[in-house]
C-alpha cells in the first residue's frame, strides 16, 4: 500500500512479496515502525543575509534513543543552515531524522521555512526590491517653480 495511508515501515515484509515467497511466515506479525510526521518551524532572515548569503544555527533539543534501546535521554544538537544568495521566501531547508526517537518509530524530518524579516525601507516582491517613498507634487512637477 503506498500514499498518506500507509505511515509503516516493514522493510522485511517488503523483500517477500516483491519475489513471491514469505519464508514459511505467511501470518506471521513483524513489528513496524510507525513515521512521525515532519516537525516545522519558520526561519526568518533579513534581507541582508539574502542578499549576501549566511550560515545560521538553530539549536534543537531532543529525545535520543539509549544503547538499551528502550529508554530515550535529552540532546541538545545545532544544526546550521547555509542561506544561500536569493534565496526565496518559502524555501523549505530538511533535516532528515533529525526529531526525537523512539522505540518502534522513524524519527521525524525538521523542516525549516525561510521566512522574510520586515524591513525599514523594502519590500520583497517576487526577485524584486521594491522602496515606498512619499514625495510631494511639486517634486515630480516637471513645471519650475516660481
Amino acid at each position: 500500500m503506498f500514499g498518506a495511508e500507509s505511515m509503516e515501515v516493514d522493510d522485511e515484509d517488503m523483500f517477500p512479496q516483491m519475489h513471491g515467497f514469505h519464508h514459511g511466515f505467511s501470518n506471521s506479525r513483524v513489528m513496524r515502525k510507525k513515521i512521525d510526521p515532519p516537525i516545522h518551524h519558520d526561519l526568518k532572515v533579513s534581507l541582508e543575509d539574502i542578499f549576501h548569503g549566511c550560515t545560521k544555527k538553530m539549536k534543537i533539543s531532543r529525545r535520543v534513543l539509549n544503547p538499551d534501546g528502550r529508554s530515550t535521554r535529552k540532546e541538545e544538537k545545532v544544526l546550521e543552515i547555509n542561506v544561500k544568495q536569493g534565496w526565496k521566501e518559502g524555501t523549505k531547508i530538511t533535516f532528515p531524522k533529525e526529531g526525537d526517537q523512539s522505540p518502534g518509530h522513524v524519527p521525524a524530518d525538521i523542516v525549516f521555512t525561510l521566512k522574510d524579516k520586515p524591513h525599514p525601507l523594502f519590500v520583497r516582491e517576487g526577485s524584486n526590491l521594491l522602496y515606498k517613498a512619499s514625495i510631494s507634487l511639486r517634486e515630480v512637477s516637471p513645471i519650475p517653480a516660481s
